[in-house]
């Protein structure tokens, strides 16, 4: 698997590509030297001419984290198979300890920054998310696919269950052989898959 990797530059709202070289790292810090953002992000190539995707992977946070042992299947397979997931910390058990030392606005910015990258989005919607709502209505408003899945029994927000969009995939699952599945279809129907 060949890795290309991007050095972005954030000035102001607008991420610009500054260079490209073979080694890769995904994280955003703050740039003394710039005085701006920097965002290192990896695209592997698969073989071929296939590309592997990012996916950006949504997931409640502060709502509840009782289907993190599925957040973390539903990441680990994603990369198992070749795709970034600029997001796979949200999987980790720790993840709100790592939260906690980037403030509000920054992670507003790094997140729509790796939603208006992505190539697909992929949500667990089991448990209620403020956050999560915005992300998919951010990626569908960006004219991005999304696959929200959820536990077969879960009550999902009507404002995700009733929109009928075209780039909206819904997935109701009963064990994680059933969301992979779904998973897997849904990334073989991203343009460029």
């Amino acid at each position: 698997m060949m890795s290309v990797a991007l050095l972005l530059e954030r000035k102001g709202s607008v991420w610009s590509e500054i260079d490209s070289s073979t080694t890769w790292c995904r994280r955003m810090y703050n740039d003394g030297e710039r005085g701006g953002s920097l965002l290192y992000v990896r695209k592997n190539q698969r073989g071929g001419n296939n590309w592997a995707m990012n996916i950006y992977f949504s997931c409640s946070l502060t709502g509840g984290r009782q289907d993190e042992s599925v957040y973390r299947t539903i990441v680990d397979h994603l990369l198992e198979i070749g795709h970034d997931v600029p997001t796979a910390h949200l999987a980790h058990p720790q993840v709100m300890d790592l939260e906690r030392v980037v403030d509000a606005r920054e992670v507003y910015e790094r997140d729509m920054a790796w939603i208006e990258a992505c190539d697909g989005l992929i949500a667990e919607v089991s448990t209620p998310s403020h956050g999560v709502g915005y992300e998919i209505a951010a990626a569908l408003e960006r004219g991005k696919s999304v696959l929200c899945c959820y536990r077969d029994g879960a009550t999902v927000s009507k404002m995700i269950t009733g929109n009928d969009s075209k780039r909206l995939t819904l997935c109701t699952y009963q064990g994680t052989a059933d969301v992979l599945a779904a998973i897997d279809g849904f990334l073989q129907a991203l343009p460029g898959a």
